[in-house]
């Protein structure tokens, strides 16, 4: 598709979400991104790591850790649409930034004559904090509570917007047997209002299930909307501590966004390098999307 047909459907969609408030809140369709690809190449398994809660057990495994994701967004529609994340673990803490670019777009007069060039975007800061949970003063070992707070801002060039949303999470260890449970509300808060129009929020129960025997782990995640659900289940086999296979599948009813999932962990030292890709179908516009990360454990 050439960038000309882009400007004009993006420009489209920008007149609709202006007469919308259900469309406006397609903006916040950012949130439900699954930032990394190890999330992406199980299904979308993002309790995994977006849950607050499992904060507190992280200190146990490693004191810190850092990671980075690029990648191309609906590269199917247009080329110059950008993904990106960045995430840093400290202790107790964990913080990031989400940023995506929706391209360059034109902004012309009634006569079609160039006034100047923008890229709308929109941004996430994010700060978690998870600690562990007392029971008449003795300490819950394998059980902890978390909570996150949300800056997000869209810029849309003639229009702009800031809110601000929390997540709240309960991660409890081998709750029976070797199955860990996650719970967590996500999007609750403050919708960002652009111009007159307050936008939508994807406020979700999400409730996740991990079982890891050996090698193998399976994960399966439902995330619980007004309305609708959606459902994301995979499998992770790790191989010598250095090599990790991984295969999902996401069904997402409402959009009817169904989609196959694959990826593989490369690690060496104190370094992981992370690939996810998305499948499906020709009509799907995240198909043949690559997602790419890199963590660092130090």
């Amino acid at each position: 598709m050439s960038k000309n047909n882009k400007f004009w459907i993006l420009f489209g969609l920008t007149i609709l979400m202006s007469l919308s408030s259900q469309l406006f809140g397609q903006v916040n369709r950012i949130l439900d991104i699954s930032p990394t690809a190890f999330e992406t190449s199980v299904g979308n398994q993002s309790l995994v790591h977006r849950n607050p809660a499992r904060n507190f057990f992280l200190k146990d495994d490693t004191l810190s850790q850092i990671t980075f994701t690029r990648t191309s967004w609906l590269g199917n529609i247009t080329d110059d649409m950008t993904f990106n994340y960045v995430e840093y673990n400290w202790k107790d803490f964990d913080f990031s930034l989400t940023y995506k670019d929706y391209g360059q777009q034109r902004h012309t007069d009634e006569s079609g004559v160039v006034l100047n060039n923008f890229s709308p975007n929109s941004l996430v800061l994010y700060v978690g904090w998870g600690t562990g949970l007392n029971y008449k003063g003795t300490p819950m070992n394998n059980t902890s509570i978390g909570f996150g707070g949300k800056l997000i801002r869209h810029d849309l060039y003639l229009e702009k917007g800031m809110g601000f949303l929390m997540d709240v999470g309960i991660h409890q260890r081998k709750i029976v047997d070797l199955i860990d449970l996650d719970v967590m509300l996500k999007n609750w808060g403050f919708a960002p209002r652009i111009g007159t129009v307050t936008t939508e929020t994807p406020t979700s129960l999400q409730i996740g299930a991990s079982i890891e025997k050996k090698n193998l782990t399976l994960y399966n995640q439902w995330n619980i909307h007004k309305g609708y659900y959606t459902h994301g289940q995979g499998v992770r086999w790790k191989y010598n501590g250095f090599l990790n296979l991984k295969m999902g599948y996401f069904n997402d009813i409402k959009y009817n966004l169904n989609y196959p999932t694959l990826g593989i962990d490369l690690k060496y030292a104190n370094y992981i390098l992370h690939l996810g890709y998305i499948g499906g179908s020709e009509n799907l516009p995240l198909r043949n999307t690559l997602l790419t990360s890199i963590n660092v454990e130090f």
